[in-house]
């Protein structure tokens, strides 16, 4: 059974998993909704996406939501990994250009982010963090990670 109501005395929660999770849209979005009252959210994951139902998350993903539903969020600190896999290399997956266009309303964070695209193993790696980087560990580090940044 999952609870529903709202948790009104929390206003930090820290998430790390060393997993990979499907249930990003079903189980977390709803728990994080559940938080009004959430002040500070660190958040490490890793995510498994269906394509083409569903894309990296981006910058919309983390205003409209994430952001939009905790209103007295003043410090976000994230590390998402989000993994596509895909039967054709040759889709229409986004570029890092496309994605980092998707930041546009979240002004107040500097967010850094790459895509590395694996075509023998039919799997895409989008990664998206708020810097400086304040995590212990990384998902997947690849060479696409942005030099000097990290």
């Amino acid at each position: 059974m999952f609870f529903k109501e709202k948790l009104f005395n929390l206003t930090n929660f820290s998430l790390t998993c060393g997993l990979e999770t499907f249930y990003y849209d079903d189980l977390l979005l709803p728990l994080l909704h559940r938080m009004s009252n959430l002040e500070e959210l660190f958040l490490n994951i890793a995510i498994n996406r269906d394509f083409p139902h569903e894309s990296f998350i981006d910058g919309n993903n983390l205003k409209n939501d994430m952001i939009d539903h905790l209103p007295k969020l003043n410090q976000f600190v994230f590390s998402i990994h989000s993994n596509i896999e895909h039967e054709n290399y040759l889709l229409h997956l986004p570029l890092n250009d496309d994605i980092r266009n998707t930041y546009k309303d979240l002004e107040n964070n500097q967010i850094i982010s790459y895509i590395h695209y694996f075509p023998k193993e039919n799997m895409s790696q989008y990664h998206i963090y708020s810097y400086p980087y304040q995590m212990d560990t990384s998902h997947r580090l690849t060479n696409s990670f942005p030099g000097g940044l990290f």
